[in-house]
């Protein structure tokens, strides 16, 4: 709907707590529904180490480019540190 994507565009979804939620599809799945974009890196740390994310992002079959959005160029993008 036209008009939930437009409530929605300034709102991001973050990578914490995904491995007590989600099996592992959740984040090309994620990046259909929402775009790769609107996906920021976060942790549970010190609960979950970073690299656990890390990992299993770089481990699952998605674009290289998607997988650098989601560690990092997108909370870049997000607070204007790059363009």
């Amino acid at each position: 709907m036209k008009e939930v994507r437009e409530a929605f565009k300034n709102v991001y979804y973050d990578t914490a707590a995904t491995p007590y939620l989600y099996d592992d599809a959740i984040y090309s799945i994620a990046t259909d529904i929402v775009g790769a974009e609107k996906i920021l890196f976060g942790s549970d740390y010190p609960l979950i180490n970073p690299l656990r994310y890390i990992d299993t992002i770089r481990g699952i079959n998605i674009h290289t480019n998607t997988k650098e959005a989601i560690l990092g160029v997108n909370a870049r993008k997000a607070i204007k540190l790059q363009k």
